[in-house]
């Protein structure tokens, strides 16, 4: 918009006059305001993402409704540019007159001026799609544009400052681009196919003169719309200039962005300024797979596994929080690869987020070539639902192995009784979560292991969210503090499951996992004798030289609750619980934290 404001600032065919539509009321009153100025023809534009899409659409029908000579043009992301996509997507939406594929700032200048001079000269913009006379037109795909710094801020060129003060003060967010394209190509993810492999610069000057825009409008949050942040040197100084506004006016507050999977140094250098400024709580690393078959079929194999190692080892070396995000449900996966990336994470403290496989209509996966290829159905909500290697079986079986995980990896539930089990049986956690999950006699046997593996509860109410997940279910244990009849239940299952017979140490092992949870009641700090060091046989075996817990004489574990956890529900206490900290805080919980540092 800015682009085209500089452009026809001397045109008097084109008149720009700035709204930002949100409502259905905002729309019609622009209309009657436009209306009342004299006689024109109005375009409206509509970004498209895949979680605002569905409200564009309906201001695009009513735009329609109220003017029916009105100009409706689409783009964005989550608009399709597939040929087939976007043909299916005009004979749906016959609201819209143009779909704009690529970048949007030439294609739109080009558009408007077609427009003025006659609706014919149209087909000679490049990077449209529309129907003409019932005809689908395809045009010539739009080049990026050489340099992106020829495309003014909105921000810095009193764009928004035109608006309604209410509009700007409510501002939760504000989005900068440091630089635009992407060097890889996965095949789940739009950015490579949308804005090429070349990484294009905005200027340093530009991007830091955002920032303080932002702050001195007291904007809580910066998103970093870059799709590898850190992949440069000059990330660092950035980082360091925001942390230094951050310090100087409070504002922003914290920091939302996509770091970059190859710059190990850039991308640790970066969380730690920002961790120290108070701007991240955590630094986050899109790993999605270590699966060598799905890291061909996705083509993310220029994306090295080892610089993850890498990443995680230095992080840990430097008391900074990690997170990995995985994905489930790629094409070319299966259940047992899944349970390999859950498996490696499984004994690393670790926040683990797992999300469902969407396809994006502009990705590498969205080609009808590929799906057929690989055989992609997805549900109304896009979510991959079936592969050649997933059926829809698998994927929900996958599902329920996720949410089974982060109880136990996220929210320590039956941690060291499976662990138990991991060390001195030699049973894969992840195999026994799997084969619990199918064993349905059992579950119906065992009530609150059936409430275990039932409970869908997400406390974000996303659909593709596996992380915060069995809220109902710890929950109903917390207030009623059942947990030592659930490690009796799943003690009972596995050892009738795989004829382990009776054994004193575990039962005890179960009966002391329980009082590592949160429960309603409890006093703090509480002194906790045990029969065996569970503490001191849990660091051994996290440094290589365990034995059976039979083996180790009795100790004493002081459990504390810092976070008051027991004496809330967890939705509560989420803001002021550091990650990773569900779990009780005691000396056994501190030794799984800081064994991360030894790791190679």
């Amino acid at each position: 918009m800015t682009y085209v404001k500089q452009e026809f600032a001397n045109e008097p065919r084109i008149q720009i006059a700035e709204h930002l539509v949100r409502t259905e009321q905002q729309l019609a009153g622009v209309l009657e305001k436009q209306h009342s100025a004299g006689p024109r023809r109005h375009v409206f534009l509509f970004s498209n993402y895949l979680w605002n899409t569905n409200a564009n659409l309906q201001l695009s029908r009513l735009a329609k409704q109220l003017d029916p000579h009105c100009v409706t043009i689409h783009g964005g992301p989550d608009t399709p540019a597939y040929t087939e996509a976007s043909k299916n997507f005009l004979a749906r939406e016959p609201h819209v007159d143009f779909i704009v594929a690529g970048e949007g700032e030439e294609t739109l200048k080009e558009l408007l001026e077609a427009l003025a001079l006659g609706s014919g000269e149209t087909v000679h913009v490049n990077g449209l799609r529309f129907l003409s006379n019932g005809t689908f037109v395809e045009t010539a795909p739009r080049l990026r544009a050489p340099d992106v710094n020829r495309f003014p801020s909105p921000y810095l060129t009193g764009f928004f400052d035109s608006l309604d003060s209410d509009e700007v003060m409510n501002w939760q967010s504000a989005t900068i681009e440091t630089f635009r394209g992407c060097p890889y190509a996965c095949t789940f993810c739009d950015w490579g196919s949308i804005m090429g492999s070349k990484v294009k610069l905005f200027d340093l000057n530009r991007v830091i003169a955002e920032v303080e825009w932002a702050a001195s409008r007291k904007i809580s949050t910066i998103w970093i719309a870059d799709s590898n942040f850190g992949l440069l040197e000059r990330d660092v100084e950035i980082a360091r200039q925001i942390s230094e506004i951050k310090k100087r006016t409070g504002f922003p507050r914290s920091m939302i962005l996509t770091f970059a999977k190859n710059v190990k140094s850039h991308v640790v250098e970066i969380v730690k300024l920002m961790v120290d400024a108070g701007l991240l709580a955590q630094g986050i690393i899109s790993l999605q797979t270590s699966d060598p078959s799905t890291l061909k079929v996705i083509r993310r194999t220029n994306i090295k596994t080892s610089e993850y190692e890498k990443l995680r080892h230095e992080f840990a070396q430097r008391d900074l929080p990690l997170t990995v995000e995985l994905m489930m449900a790629l094409p070319g996966s299966t259940v047992e690869a899944l349970k390999g990336d859950l498996a490696y994470h499984f004994d690393l403290p670790i926040e683990v987020f797992v999300h469902r496989t969407v396809m994006l209509p502009n990705s590498p996966m969205a080609d009808p070539k590929y799906q057929r290829e690989h055989g992609i159905e997805v549900d109304e909500q896009k979510r991959v639902s079936a592969t050649a290697t997933m059926s829809a079986a698998d994927i929900e079986a996958a599902s329920v192995i996720c949410r089974v995980f982060q109880g136990v990896h996220r929210f320590g539930i039956l941690r060291y009784v499976l662990r138990w089990l991991q060390w001195e049986k030699g049973f894969n956690p992840l195999d026994l979560m799997h084969d619990l999950i199918g064993d349905r006699e059992a579950l119906a046997r065992h009530p609150l292991l059936g409430a275990f593996i039932s409970d869908a509860s997400i406390i974000s109410n996303a659909e593709v969210d596996l992380v915060n997940t069995v809220e109902s279910f710890r929950e109903q244990l917390r207030i009623s503090s059942s947990w030592d009849a659930l490690s009796g239940q799943f003690i009972a299952w596995a050892s009738r499951r795989h004829d382990l017979g009776e054994d004193d140490t575990l039962n005890e092992l179960g009966q002391f996992q329980a009082r590592l949870m949160p429960s309603a009641g409890r006093q703090f700090p509480d002194d906790v004798p045990i029969k065996h060091d569970v503490v001191r046989w849990y660091a051994d075996w996290l440094a290589g030289r365990g034995a059976a817990l039979s083996t180790y004489g009795p100790g004493m574990l002081q459990i504390d609750d810092p976070y008051g956890l027991s004496n809330r529900p967890y939705f509560e206490s989420q803001a002021s619980v550091p990650s990773y900290s569900w779990e009780l805080e005691s000396a056994l919980a501190q030794s799984r934290r800081t064994h991360a540092k030894h790791l190679p």
